[in-house]
């Protein structure tokens, strides 16, 4: 069995052969993929390019990119070609890089959204979109950036619609779960006590972006909430709203919980201004208690990123079908023996509503229905969680597990290999604005039925 303390929210392992490194099977490699193996795990922070800016500080957290939203500010990015990889938005076909000095820098351009949140579920739009995305394949100034659109309220259907005619590299979304009840209105209006437990919605999106883009040649990612805001559009608009700085141990969700799901894109939405959890009022000589865990949690997800741009979810047929099994969640507790209900995508195992897992097949029950392909890697046996806190009441939270192989292999090929991947992510939070990731610490137990190949490898979060 592995017993393993996650202070970082999430651990790596490749089971099997001693040697670590994902090695993609021989093929070509789509652009994006090509791009990710070439630049690394994409941990942008984005910019206003007229807020303040310390090139210093984005370097500290370290990001791999800097994503300027509409226009980028050269005289921060230093000495062409410059001191980071960076990116940024394109407000329409008229926008595009590189625009006034930016021309010194595209050689360190990695990624260009076009555009923000296009309402794609209208024709006109719709029509847009594919037309400006098919234009940017298809020039060579783009052919080693990574370009994507950010959707926002579109359904899966028109999302496949949009992948099969535009091809874009990338897909993202924003959906920003850390919030407080809503107080007041007006000028008034502000943020009460903060909502706790898992993040339903993020999850719901993470799992059906993930099925809408894993056997399509696009990639996905989202925008991690780095930011507070009260939001007033009237009692009568159903919008009334308040977002909240998460706390460390909601950053690490955020980060962990989308890389377990094959996102291959964090962008941090902001970095700068005065309404980012980053830095007081957004003076980057003043940052808050959450910019050291920033630092911590995307140092850990750019060296676990070296194996996951390089791997892709276990299992060989992806549709979007329900339940998603190649994800699993050890359920968290609501009070001892009762279970939060199961995440939408999933099924609780066997269909039975007491079980902590949801649907997930042992090998040995595969094998005995003639199926051993259902089970995930011929190993696992089970798994268990123990809250080593007081949060949650002392009962245990949710733990996700996810299983990978090598881009271009085939499950078969890598239970024979030994090469399979899996991800342990800790699910257990807390809002509470004076708690510390380590109060959230939870002991995750996987048990094995035999040594898997020569062994298990993990990825240290802090060396690499």
């Amino acid at each position: 069995m592995i017993r393993q303390h996650w202070l970082y929210a999430a651990g790596l392992f490749l089971i099997g052969q001693v040697g670590f490194g994902a090695q993609a099977a021989a093929g070509e490699l789509s652009k994006v993929d090509r791009l990710l193996q070439a630049n690394g795990l994409q941990l942008a922070g984005s910019a206003s390019p007229d807020a303040d800016f310390s090139m210093e500080s984005l370097k500290g957290a370290n990001y791999s990119t800097l994503l300027w939203t509409w226009k980028s500010n050269v005289q921060k990015m230093g000495t062409p070609p410059g001191e980071i990889a960076w990116g940024r938005w394109a407000g329409d076909e008229k926008q595009m890089p590189p625009e006034e000095e930016e021309g010194a820098y595209m050689k360190k351009m990695v990624a260009l959204q076009l555009g923000d949140e296009p309402p794609i579920y209208q024709e006109k739009a719709f029509k847009k979109m594919v037309d400006w995305m098919s234009g940017a394949q298809a020039n060579p100034a783009y052919k080693n950036v990574i370009l994507f659109t950010d959707l926002s309220g579109v359904d899966d259907g028109t999302v496949g619609k949009y992948i099969r005619a535009a091809h874009p590299d990338m897909l993202t979304f924003d959906t920003y779960p850390w919030q407080s009840e809503f107080v007041g209105s007006g000028k008034e209006a502000h943020g009460g006590k903060p909502f706790d437990g898992p993040p339903v919605g993020l999850y719901y999106d993470l799992r059906r972006y993930r099925a809408d883009t894993v056997t399509t040649g696009t990639e996905y990612g989202l925008y991690r909430q780095t930011f507070h805001a009260v939001e007033d559009y009237g009692p009568k608009s159903g919008h009334q709203m308040v977002y909240r700085n998460p706390t460390g141990s909601e950053l690490g969700l955020n980060t962990f919980a989308p890389l377990a799901f094959n996102a291959k894109m964090v962008i941090d939405f902001q970095f700068t201004g005065g309404a980012s959890s980053l830095f007081e009022h957004g003076v980057m000589k003043r940052p808050t208690v959450l910019y050291p865990r920033l630092a911590q949690v995307n140092r850990a997800a750019g060296l676990f990123g070296r194996a996951l741009v390089r791997l892709t979810p276990i299992n060989d047929v992806q549709n979007g079908a329900e339940p998603t099994t190649d994800v699993l969640f050890i359920r968290g507790e609501k009070k001892p023996g009762e279970y939060a209900a199961v995440y939408g995508g999933f099924r609780a195992n066997g269909g039975d509503e007491k079980s902590y897992i949801t649907q997930w097949t042992a090998y040995s029950t595969a094998e005995k229905l003639g199926k051993p392909e259902m089970a995930e890697d011929p190993w696992v046996t089970g798994f268990d969680v123990r809250n080593l806190g007081k949060v949650n009441a002392g009962l245990k939270g949710d733990a996700i597990i996810a299983w990978f192989k090598p881009i271009g292999m085939s499950k078969a090929d890598a239970w024979e290999k030994g090469q399979v991947y899996f991800m342990v992510v800790n699910g257990l939070t807390s809002a509470n604005p004076r708690s510390i990731a380590a109060d959230c610490e939870q002991c995750v137990q996987m048990d094995f039925s035999q040594t898997p190949g020569e062994g298990i490898e993990y990825v240290d979060a802090v060396s690499g």
